[in-house]
């Protein structure tokens, strides 16, 4: 206890209490190790590596009035990430994050710690590469900086890939539908049907493209993503769940092709 246990809490103590104001630093120490108590078993020479690291990319040293440090954030929301190898796991995710992100990656990080714990394989790859294949990385009015961390941690196949073809699907219909009203002679849509997104395509004008708003792809729920996007939520469900299983197994395939990861079968 003397020589492991009580020098470990005071360097986590030490680390919590890493800004000027006065936090109740044994209510915060009591959080993480709640969340995570194997971090009470890592040596001080393996934290100290890691707040090392942290304090050397954290872009809050640069700020003007005092915050909570990076290596305090990750401590205290996210602790399972000092339990990670610092050299084959932190810091390819930190590089690869901040080739994405620039000199801003320490305070997407710190919007939501958790991302570092993703796996870079399974989570982070496909997922930065489905927000670059469909235009919100460098386009149609987004940049890497709207790819906040939390985005990054929705699920890709329970989430983005169902709501993004089922977007194509309902925008092809429309347009089939246009055409017939047109050569019927019908009117033009009402303004109820009309859609708030045109998603681009090989046969439709990528400089008219209008991608659907990303806090609703990837951060609202299931009804609230329906309701603003002017699409049924029963049509959306149904899809989901026949196409869900085909849309998965089409994407780790294509990644399968470009990294021979492996292929989950499983529902």
């Amino acid at each position: 206890v003397e020589t492991n246990l009580k020098p470990t809490i005071r360097f986590l103590a030490d680390t919590l209490n890493s800004h000027n104001e006065t936090p109740d630093i044994n209510s915060m120490l009591s959080k993480c190790v709640s969340k995570h108590p194997q971090v009470l078993a890592l040596s001080l020479s393996n934290l100290q590596g890691k707040r090392e690291f942290f304090d050397s990319v954290d872009g809050c040293h640069d700020d003007a009035s005092p915050r909570q440090t990076l290596a305090a954030r990750i401590l205290l929301s996210s602790p399972s990430t000092y339990s990670l190898s610092l050299d084959d796991n932190i810091k390819p995710k930190f590089s690869y994050l901040q080739n994405l992100w620039g000199e801003s990656a320490s305070n997407f990080i710190r919007e939501y710690p958790q991302v570092l714990t993703l796996s870079f394989e399974g989570n982070i790859l496909p997922t930065v590469s489905f927000y670059n294949m469909t235009g919100y990385l460098d386009g149609f009015g987004y940049s890497a900086s709207a790819i906040r961390s939390r985005y990054i941690a929705t699920s890709l196949y329970n989430r983005l890939l169902p709501r993004w073809h089922f977007l194509l699907n309902e925008q092809e219909k429309e347009i089939e539908l246009r055409q017939l009203n047109a050569l019927s002679g019908e009117g033009a849509p009402t303004a109820e049907t009309v859609r708030r997104y045109l998603i681009p395509t090989k046969s439709s004008c990528t400089q008219s493209a209008l991608l659907p708003p990303l806090h609703l792809l990837a951060g609202a729920n299931d009804e609230v993503f329906c309701r603003q996007l002017h699409v049924s939520l029963d049509d959306y469900t149904a899809f989901k769940e026949e196409s869900g299983p085909r849309l998965k197994f089409n994407n780790q395939f294509a990644q399968w092709l470009k990294t021979g990861g492996t292929i989950d079968l499983s529902p």
